[in-house]
């Protein structure tokens, strides 16, 4: 039987695996991510929302409640002549009416502060309308493609989709051990058939297939990620599948020897001559 000194990797330090193999010093940080296939260019019906945030949104629906009120109260406060006015639906509508980029009517009585309130909310509503027309220009000259899983909690939300994790992974036994939280909430998709544990070796074949049919993802190191994508557009010039923007478990990567072996203390002061070669 052949003997290995160094297994090169690299692999995930954990504790499990520290009880039975030398850790070289770490060699590389990575960040694990969702893959997971896109999905066909639509047009999303609630696209005339996007162009502001809904922070603006709700900034102007408070503004066109707060104008009139406040125009009304004004001018009954501070000047009895307004005791007899009857302010009707197209007065108090007014900045409703410049906001839709409509005429205003029966502006021309009322006092100077009004005039200037109206003035005012009128600049403020022609930036609101040019920001707004541009931006939703944008979005409807490009397609909206769906990629709908971010995190972890929107595959445990979404009960269509199974995730596949890599079998015997230093975060597949993290995930084990955990007792609470959103890990263990993925550890209990395996019992309702949602996670399945596959070997690395078959993850080409699984990703062409299941990964790219859209109803199962993939949960893998950033690194590998980029590798199978960047072959998958290599051969088919089309990016088919994406990666989460949110990121998961950092995990260090090392190469790992015998319990024990001496060549482990030599690789690790070669590896800090190399990191500082002063």
């Amino acid at each position: 039987m052949k003997e290995v000194d160094v297994a090169v990797g690299p692999f995930g330090v954990s504790g499990v695996r520290a009880e039975v193999v030398d850790f070289t010093r770490p060699v590389l940080i990575d960040y694990s991510r969702i893959l997971g296939a896109r999905g066909q260019p639509e047009v999303n019906p609630w696209g005339f929302l996007f162009p502001l945030e809904p922070l603006v949104w709700a900034a102007i629906v408070a503004a066109l409640l707060v104008l009139p009120t406040a125009t009304i109260l004004m001018s009954s406060c501070f000047s009895l002549s307004t005791h007899h006015q009857t302010y009707t639906f197209p007065a108090t509508s007014a900045y409703l009416r410049l906001l839709l980029n409509q005429n205003v009517l029966e502006c021309g009585g009322g006092w100077w502060w009004e005039r200037v309130m109206l003035a005012v909310w009128g600049l403020v509503a022609l930036v609101l309308t040019q920001s707004y027309a541009g931006n939703l220009m944008a979005l409807l000259a490009v397609r909206y493609i769906p990629q709908p899983y971010q995190s972890l909690q929107d595959l445990v939300n979404d009960r269509s989709v199974k995730l596949i994790w890599e079998q015997g992974s230093s975060n597949a036994q993290i995930k084990r051990e955990v007792a609470t939280g959103i890990y263990r909430a993925i550890a209990e998709l395996q019992d309702t058939g949602r996670l399945l544990y596959v070997p690395p070796w078959q993850y080409g074949e699984i990703i062409d297939t299941l990964v790219r049919r859209g109803d199962h993802v993939n949960f893998q190191t950033d690194s590998d990620i980029r590798i199978y994508m960047s072959r998958d557009f290599t051969a088919s010039e089309q990016c088919a599948f994406y990666e989460s923007k949110e990121e998961f478990e950092p995990l260090m990567l090392a190469m790992v020897s015998q319990k024990g072996n001496p060549i482990v203390s030599t690789m690790n002061k070669r590896y800090l001559l190399f990191l500082n070669p002063s």
